[in-house]
């Protein structure tokens, strides 16, 4: 479960990051 949640959090950061990525292209 530990392992799931920390592969969801990074999951998570690395969308984010995308999103962040995105705004800053447009």
């Amino acid at each position: 479960m530990r392992l799931l949640d920390r592969g969801w959090r990074g999951g998570r950061k690395k969308l984010l990051k995308e999103s962040r990525s995105i705004h800053l292209r447009s």
